[in-house]
């Protein structure tokens, strides 16, 4: 288990306490913009007079710890741009050395998992965001009717929707409640969260239903911008609100589909932080922080994201929240989050557009800075960034930590568990060569392969699926094999249990032998069962289901509910039939009447 005192002491040095340890390194002073007071001389007669002085802005050598104190910043938002190489990510790993050895909490929001192994030296959770998910129909308090207001809104804003489409989706969402038992639009608490995979057989229906092209066109259009968020992301309450407020966490996003997924996960989960935020008591001082990287395509000015950020930059001092955002261009920002930014730190651009912005912000519209500023900027190597803060009459030039110290330093704090996290990382591999629970692997290993999984999940070396069905809460895990997925090889061994306790003898056969996922007995009779993903290309599954329709008398195909439809349409009839794991129990009973009626038919095994 990790020793985050420990990691205090190394890391950051003997600090004091939590509530007084406010005291943050950005870098080291190299130069300060200064103004200095300049005598100017005319010729008068045959020598010089002295003129009145005049004052110039000057680049001066300067040296000392560049720092923030958080507990006294007018607000403690900080802004990060900058091109990509020249050190904005080095540093963002850097803070989260200094602000976590503070004792405070963080939450960092990682487009291409960059920072998974600061997080986990400041003895924080790595989290894939493809598995750690929120159900974004959760009400959290809300009613219906303002769930489905606030979740048109998203939609319309993420997928630039047009009224028709959205008119279409706020109906859509109702029905897609009121088929979970929503009993009305103004109720609070409903017996059944819908998902994503419920809006999208919504979508499907009204498909069907509409009558005209271009409301088709529409429902069309909006039903494949949904599809792809039909994952564990947003179909499962998977994180605690509390864990979000009391934990150090990263939640990588490279394994979302697309920019729009990723900024529906990030506007949701930090809209649940908010509303807990709003339920407790006012902060004394800043206790949380939330980093978002590379949040030029994330958070601009036109998406949900940038609104939920206008509002944790407005009022989040107030309840002990602050906010880190890096970006590659701080012109396409909202301008609430850069006004409301007391600490901002630009690396090196070759944008010119991007270079006057950033002038005119450290220049605060004084010309002759913002000519200082322009020309320096255009001569910033790497780790060199201007910084401007509360207090600062002019911006000061900042040397910020190498690649070369960070990494030497998370070398410094992971060496001594990497042997025994190793010896681990093996065992649970194999272990999880066919599907098992989570709880299963705790209850083997312990609870350091908790955190073990996580990182493992975040590599992609382990798959999850979360199984939520006949009252059973479950994580699913299974080491990548080949093209197997663990979805596949959990529902195939579920329908094998529901039908032997449905009294339907059965067995699953191996993979690669070319046979059914099952084959199921009744009187001497056999049938092929199959569960299919929906990810195959419809001419392999045509090709499979021809085979078994040809081997075996009755072929039944179980598929996920978004997917039925397609099935069905596509590959139903004759013996072949397609089901929906609801549908367990019909099979069972119809396969018991036909193997009656079909006694001594079996074909070889």
């Amino acid at each position: 288990m990790f020793d985050l005192s420990k990691f205090v002491k190394q890391a950051i040095g003997n600090r004091k306490k939590p509530a007084d340890a406010g005291m943050i390194m950005v870098g080291r002073f190299e130069e300060r913009l200064a103004e200095k007071r300049v005598q100017v001389l005319r010729r008068a007669g045959s020598g010089f007079a002295m003129a009145n002085s005049t004052s110039e802005w000057r680049w001066r050598p300067h040296s000392g710890k560049a720092v923030l104190d958080l507990e006294k910043e007018p607000n403690p938002h900080i802004l990060i741009v900058g091109m990509s190489g020249y050190g904005k990510s080095t540093l963002c790993k850097s803070l989260i050395f200094e602000i976590c050895g503070t004792g405070r909490k963080m939450m960092v929001f990682d487009v291409h998992n960059e920072h998974g192994d600061a997080i986990k030296s400041a003895g924080g959770k790595v989290l894939s965001a493809a598995h750690a998910g929120i159900n974004i129909f959760a009400l959290d308090g809300m009613s219906v009717a303002d769930r489905i207001s606030d979740l048109t809104n998203l939609f319309t804003e993420v997928y630039n929707l047009g009224n028709l489409q959205s008119a279409l989706l706020a109906v859509c969402l109702w029905y897609t409640y009121r088929k979970v038992g929503a009993p009305s639009k103004t109720a609070m608490v409903i017996k059944q969260t819908p998902t994503i995979s419920d809006l999208v057989d919504e979508l499907t229906v009204f498909l069907k239903l509409s009558k005209s092209a271009t409301e088709r066109q529409g429902l069309r259009s909006m039903r494949s911008k949904f599809l792809p968020l039909n994952s564990p992301a947003f179909n499962g309450n998977f994180i605690e609100i509390e864990d979000l407020k009391n934990s150090v966490l990263s939640f990588s996003l490279a394994k979302l589909k697309n920019k729009e997924a990723r900024t529906i996960y990030i506007s949701e989960m930090l809209k649940r932080l908010y509303v807990s935020m709003k339920d407790n008591e006012k902060e004394r001082g800043v206790r949380h922080y939330i980093m978002i990287d590379e949040a030029q395509s994330l958070i601009g000015s036109g998406n949900g994201t940038g609104e939920m950020i206008r509002r944790l930059i407005e009022e989040g001092r107030k309840y002990g929240v602050g906010l880190i955002v890096a970006t590659h261009s701080a012109s396409n920002l909202d301008r609430q989050i850069v006004a409301n930014s007391s600490t901002f730190i630009s690396f090196y651009s070759r944008e010119p557009e991007e270079v006057e912005y950033v002038a005119s912000l450290l220049g605060g519209g004084h010309r002759e800075i913002m000519d200082r500023v322009r020309q320096r900027m255009m001569s910033l190597g790497k780790h060199e960034a201007l910084m401007m803060k509360a207090g600062f009459s002019a911006p000061a030039l900042v040397k910020t930590k190498t690649a070369a110290e960070v990494i030497s330093k998370l070398t410094e704090l992971g060496s001594a568990k990497d042997e025994k996290a190793g010896e681990l990382i093996d065992n649970i591999i194999a272990f999880t060569y066919k599907p098992t629970t989570k709880n299963a692997l705790v209850g083997k290993f312990g609870k350091e392969a908790e955190a073990q999984l996580d990182a493992l999940v975040s590599d992609g070396r382990i798959s999850t699926l979360q199984w939520k069905a006949d009252g059973n809460d479950e994580l699913w895990c299974m080491a990548r094999r080949g093209n197997l997925s663990v979805q596949h090889e959990v529902y195939v061994r579920k329908i094998s249990d529901g039908l032997k306790n449905l009294g339907v003898p059965n067995v699953i056969t191996v993979n690669g032998t070319n046979k059914p996922d099952i084959i199921g007995f009744a009187n001497g009779w056999k049938a092929a069962i199959e569960y299919e993903t929906g990810s195959k290309p419809d001419g392999s599954t045509r090709e499979m289901l021809s085979r078994r329709s040809s081997a075996y008398k009755e072929v039944y195909v179980f598929v996920a509910d978004e997917h039925y439809q397609r099935y069905a349409s596509s590959f139903g009839g004759g013996n072949i039939h397609i089901l929906k794991f609801s549908e367990l129990g019909e099979l069972a009973g119809g396969f018991h009447r036909i193997g009656a009626d079909r006694p001594g038919q079996a074909q070889q095994f």
